[in-house]
């Protein structure tokens, strides 16, 4: 895997839940404004923590540019990204998922999985 340089932008809000072991997950924003992990393709995915927090602690997302984020499944270089149930990023040709990037290396489960962030996923259906 090459060097992934993270030159996106990235934002600090306080955790939902304790996302202190999440570094590399992918994070949606919930109900009250604060970062929880990623739990659908269907989700509002913001991007992927950067730095992890306890709970009700300032955890970091990085939602622009070109990131990583652990892989749930085998990715293909090439392949639009979402999030799985855990978090994780997964491969996807499903029209209703929300794509959060476009992996630029492949991966397999469990491995960190360099992608660069594109927003198909904020049309409204």
């Amino acid at each position: 895997m090459s060097t992934v340089k993270d030159l996106g932008m990235t934002i600090s809000r306080n955790a939902a839940v304790d996302l202190s072991a999440k570094v590399h997950y992918l994070a949606k924003v919930d109900t009250t404004g604060k970062f929880d992990l990623a739990s659908a393709s269907t989700d509002s995915i913001l991007g992927v923590i950067t730095e992890g927090a306890a709970a009700n602690k300032p955890a970091t997302v990085q939602y622009g540019g070109q990131s990583k984020a652990i892989a749930g499944g085998t990715i293909v270089a090439g392949d639009k990204v979402t999030a799985d149930s855990n978090g994780k990023m997964i491969a996807t040709t499903t029209a209703s998922h929300r794509v959060i990037g476009i992996a630029l290396e492949g991966g397999s489960a469990n491995e960190v999985v360099p992608f660069v962030f594109v927003r198909m996923h904020v049309a409204v259906s």
